[in-house]
């Protein structure tokens, strides 16, 4: 779907070039702008369970014959993707058993569609920010890019791609917002960022929505979140140095009451381990302890509600996920259902209706009610 024109438009911003502001008022949920990406990789941690062309999850996808490397959930998909795997299919033929890493696939395909349509060139490049260091750990992938590609890149060009890259690609993400790919959308990379942001993005298979996450009046700047929010400021202020080449200065960040004992709390307690609560919790589902799953994200909640608006896709998977568990370890029905409940009430508005995962909660939902009211007979 192309982009509303009458919802937003880009303008020069006085310190950030470009920018995006509502031309029209908005409210929660508001979808800004929906996209395609002109180039997106699947992540090859995930390669062998999701489609290369959707990005769909599934058991049981069919190999590239080939290459042996990219996989499809189907002929009409492995059809569709031709058109980029070709250029690429005797080049990772040549290079097995070796796997290109993520950056150096996307690069390759970022190379091979840059004289399409004038996007590449509309890129914003940071190349002259990046520091010493960080260019001579790019020479090892240049190396390895021209290798794969079988022609010469020059220095120069190698870095500004890499720039354009660090600086305008998104995370593609599922339904509960863990990155499953990586893509460039050339409307949406007009946002710019704030640790507080008035929107938020989304994906439907490759696709991006921009939503709106609070009412926003006409010619207003619309920012999302270049990094996770939850990240205490200075941890926020080294990230996006470190890929973006800027210090956020957002309201959030200049204000010195800004609560960084709140997201502090998210830190593990155990003062040998520096992971994040949240990190934490993935590795009990991961083991399958639901249990101790449980008990970290009950303990999340207060800081996730605290935090984010009322309608926050982060904050309604959050919610689904404790409804999920509470159903699964049989602490308290009741409270599964409530939790699912405020859960699709956030996930409808920010996903939609339609997007898959909205409806596998629906269906969790009325099988807990049903289990609630079968047990109050």
């Amino acid at each position: 779907m192309a982009p509303k024109p009458s919802v937003f438009e880009v303008f020069e911003t006085e310190s950030k070039g470009r920018g995006l502001r509502a031309a029209k008022p908005l409210k929660s949920g508001d979808t800004i702008l929906s996209e395609q990406p002109v180039v997106y990789m699947l992540s090859n941690m995930l390669r062998g369970q999701r489609c290369d062309f959707c990005l769909e999850k599934l058991s049981d996808l069919q190999r590239c014959s080939r290459c042996k490397f990219a996989r499809y959930c189907g002929a009409s998909c492995q059809r569709a993707a031709w058109r980029i795997h070709k250029s690429e299919c005797e080049r990772l033929k040549r290079v097995f058993p070796r796997v290109p890493t993520d950056l150096v696939l996307l690069m390759f395909r970022v190379w091979q569609l840059k004289s399409q349509n004038g996007w590449y060139d509309s890129l914003v490049s940071n190349v002259e920010k990046i520091d010493s260091d960080a260019k001579e750990d790019f020479v090892s992938v240049l190396m390895v890019l021209n290798e794969y590609l079988g022609s010469e890149i020059s220095p120069p060009e190698g870095l500004e791609l890499f720039s354009k890259i660090s600086c305008n690609s998104f995370a593609i993400c599922d339904g509960e917002m863990q990155a499953i790919g990586t893509g460039i959308f050339p409307n949406a990379v007009c946002l710019n960022h704030s640790c507080a942001p008035n929107s938020v993005a989304v994906f439907n298979g490759t696709n991006i929505y921009i939503k709106a996450l609070e009412e926003i009046p006409v010619g207003e700047e619309l920012t999302i979140s270049y990094i996770q929010q939850l990240h205490p400021r200075e941890t926020r202020q080294e990230e996006l140095q470190t890929q973006f080449c800027f210090y956020c200065q957002c309201h959030r960040c200049l204000d010195a009451s800004d609560n960084n004992k709140m997201l502090t709390s998210l830190i593990c307690p155990n003062k040998s381990c520096e992971a994040i609560v949240y990190q934490t919790f993935d590795a009990c589902v991961m083991e399958q302890d639901w249990t101790k799953a449980l008990e970290y994200a009950t303990r999340n909640l207060e800081v996730y509600t605290w935090f984010y608006p009322k309608y926050h896709p982060c904050l309604g998977v959050h919610l689904y996920k404790i409804g999920k568990l509470l159903a699964v370890t049989h602490q308290d029905l009741e409270l599964a259902v409530k939790r699912l409940e405020q859960a699709r009430r956030i996930l409808e508005v920010t996903h939609g209706q339609s997007h898959p995962l909205v409806q596998e909660l629906c269906e969790y939902l009325c099988q807990a009610s049903e289990e609630l009211r079968q047990g109050r007979i």
